[in-house]
């Protein structure tokens, strides 16, 4: 209750989407704007990726790359904030079937 978001996605180009967000409190008026966007390359052979990112004037930036190699699927990543007391991190995942 007081938030208020839209968000807007559309495809650029075939494999390419970017979003754009608006967040803002309204009890305290604290706004965020976001842009982001998602790459999945044309497939090469069995090895599947995308690539996907993310810039936040309050979340920060953040990248992924994911890529699926026949039943595993891997994922890596970073994320910093802006600021003062900025966090950073990163991060990796590995998920069989």
């Amino acid at each position: 209750m007081g938030h208020v978001a839209a968000s807007y996605t559309t495809t650029v180009s075939p494999g390419l989407n970017v979003s754009t967000r608006y967040k803002l409190n309204v009890y305290s008026y604290e706004t965020d704007v976001g842009v982001g966007f998602e790459y999945v390359p044309e497939g090469r052979g069995a090895v599947e990726q995308c690539i996907k990112g993310r810039v936040s004037l309050i979340e920060g930036l953040a990248v992924k790359l994911e890529g699926r190699f026949r039943e595993a699927l891997v994922s890596i990543g970073f994320m910093t904030q802006f600021g003062r007391g900025a966090r950073q991190s990163l991060g990796l995942e590995l998920q069989m079937s």
